[in-house]
């Protein structure tokens, strides 16, 4: 599935079903070529005006081990600073670490946002989940210090 046809679906389920969320899990499943990034992020830019809903883009962000991402890790930081509101990234040093770490704890680093300053919230995830995700990080009972 490519933007076009997600963008066609999101405008056709607005009118039917209300629309409020968007969440594309792994941009480079829509994008063909690293350079046609910049146009999808605008199209969905575009989308989430023209309909008033929230897009959520995931991606992977390239660095090395043991590394703290950052923006410079993106891809096409440029259009991504430029069509994004807010850019979040999870940090998880010890998901796939043999340090014997703790794997339920992440950073959620907020990097671009229109109205708070960078920041870094560290999160505890619930030892009974199945695993730590960004949504479990959203969850009312995720512990953050």
């Amino acid at each position: 599935m490519d933007a076009d046809c997600i963008a066609g679906t999101c405008r056709g389920l607005k009118q039917t079903s209300g629309l409020k969320l968007v969440v594309v899990d792994g941009l480079p499943s829509i994008v063909d070529h690293v350079d046609d990034e910049p146009r999808v992020l605008e199209q969905f830019s575009k989308l989430a005006r023209d309909l008033d809903v929230a897009v959520v883009l995931t991606d992977l962000a390239t660095r090395g081990p043991l590394r703290k991402p950052g923006l410079g890790n993106l891809i096409n930081g440029k259009a991504e600073c430029r069509y994004a509101d807010a850019i979040l990234f999870v940090y998880r040093p010890e998901f796939k670490c043999a340090c014997g770490g703790d794997a339920n704890k992440a950073e959620l680093m907020v990097l671009k946002h229109p109205w708070i300053q960078p920041y870094t919230l560290n999160s505890v995830s619930s030892p009974n989940t199945r695993d730590s995700r960004i949504t479990d990080l959203l969850r009312p009972d995720a512990q953050f210090w």
